[in-house]
């Protein structure tokens, strides 16, 4: 008999995208929609919409303050809303020369996307941007760019993939005499937990705690299983920040992070 073990997956997330770290430098070559502002693409809310108001290319971009490195980018449509778009996220050293590094194409679903690329550091003064080739009026919740973080510890028990169906009460309508006439349900938010342990002091320091820093006011993309479902991915936001604790054995640490999520 054959035995199965369970493969741990190690999680990865993006909070540090360049494009909102360096909000106030955004700039865009397209009409302006009142209501629909650039802004919006960076903003870290799922309800906020920037809108490419008519079809054409236009440029979302920004002249870097600062080294940073960028190894994956996401983008986030509304359901139908990219309207046949294609979006590029592109570097370039002297904003005359630019190097695409990820290509998307949204369905009509409002599926998130995630691409990785083999990582590159931008230079302060260089420039990055999203190119949006729009057929027609389009819309976009999120764009993101920067460089992922890998959790060192791989989680399996507790996880729930984002894909699956959850977060829904349900009602039964029941008659006098037992008979179901009708159901009712109200959708939530799902929930999930990050449940680390076995970490190196150095790492919760490094890597996580600033981790928890943005995440105690901001939302996140989470990608729980990059190997197996590498496009399973959620918009995520902590529902409480709970302090890394010492583990068994001496010097490792355990941090976790209940959250809830949309995808």
């Amino acid at each position: 008999m054959t035995s199965i073990a369970p493969t741990l997956t190690n999680a990865q997330v993006l909070y540090d995208s360049a494009f909102y770290r360096y909000r106030t430098l955004l700039t865009y070559d397209g009409a302006v929609v009142s209501g629909f502002e650039p802004a919006n693409i960076c903003d870290w809310r799922d309800f906020t919409i920037f809108r490419v108001g008519v079809a054409g290319t236009v440029h979302l971009k920004i002249q870097l303050a600062a080294d940073t490195t960028f190894d994956c980018a996401q983008v986030w449509c509304p359901p139908s809303g990219a309207n046949g778009a294609t979006i590029t996220f592109q570097t370039s050293p002297d904003n005359a020369a630019w190097t695409t590094r990820a290509t998307f194409t949204p369905d009509a679903t409002g599926t998130i996307l995630w691409t990785d690329f083999t990582s590159v550091t931008m230079l302060a003064t260089q420039w990055i941007r999203f190119t949006i080739v729009a057929t027609g009026v389009s819309d976009f919740r999120q764009l993101s760019a920067g460089p992922k973080l890998m959790f060192p510890i791989g989680q399996w028990m507790g996880v729930a993939p984002p894909q699956l169906l959850s977060g829904l009460v349900l009602n039964n309508v029941i008659a006098v005499n037992g008979s179901i006439l009708g159901r009712d349900y109200r959708r939530l938010e799902k929930k999930g937990e990050f449940s680390l342990t076995h970490l190196s002091q150095s790492w919760v320091r490094t890597y996580w705690d600033i981790f928890a820093q943005h995440a105690a006011r901001r939302a996140f993309w989470w990608r729980w299983n990059p190997t197996d479902y590498p496009n399973e991915i959620a918009f995520a936001a902590a529902e409480n920040i709970e302090a890394p604790t010492n583990d068994r054995p001496p010097p490792l640490m355990r941090a976790g992070l209940p959250i809830r999520f949309l995808t």
